[in-house]
């Protein structure tokens, strides 16, 4: 029986991770939903201010700060076509949200049939982790990187670390290429 338990064990752990990253990803897909619902608000107004400046021209000859009718039925197009995207996405993100709650669900449902099982209190748990989870070969992830991304994190990290506007900047390709042809030497007096 302990052979099994120490055995039980590692897969209990892993699971509590895996059920942590699920718990943060539906966070992330939270943050994602709002997101999705803050575009389909902003496309609507879009269309409603085409159809108020288009409707206010009516006839009249089309001035420079207006759009013309055609130009109208483009732009409507085109935020009918983005709105269908955002709906698109918005649905998968859906059955993602719904997929993840499911696995979560079956994770916590193993992980209390484990719990009982092997005996696993939570306190005891709790206590053997922090020890074991720093010393893992696996890499752990902050949150605002998981949920706002690396390369917000990066670029934040270059303001803080910037102490002139020109120690970030580098040198465009074009730049390298142009001068590679110029060899070091004496230059002309």
């Amino acid at each position: 029986n302990s052979a099994v338990a120490s055995e039980a064990k590692p897969i209990y752990r892993h699971l509590r991770e895996i059920r942590t990253e699920l718990q943060l990803w539906l966070e992330n897909s939270a943050v994602l939903k709002d997101e999705l619902q803050g575009r389909y608000a902003s496309l609507a107004n879009i269309q409603e201010e085409i159809a108020r400046v288009t409707s206010q021209s009516g006839g009249s000859k089309v001035s420079d700060s207006e759009i013309s009718g055609y130009q109208a039925a483009k732009f409507h197009g085109e935020i009918l076509n983005m709105k269908q995207e955002n709906k698109r996405v918005s649905s998968e993100l859906q059955s993602g949200l719904d997929r993840v709650r499911a696995m979560k669900t079956e994770a916590e449902r193993i992980l209390s049939k484990l719990e009982e099982d092997l005996g696993i209190t939570i306190a005891t748990e709790a206590r053997t982790t922090p020890s074991k989870s720093s010393s893992s070969g696996r890499p752990r992830i902050p949150l605002r990187s998981f949920l706002f991304g690396v390369k917000l994190k990066k670029h934040s990290k270059q303001k803080q670390s910037a102490s002139s506007l020109f120690s970030c900047v580098s040198p465009s390709p074009a730049l390298q290429k142009q001068s590679s042809y110029i060899k070091p030497g004496k230059l002309p007096e």
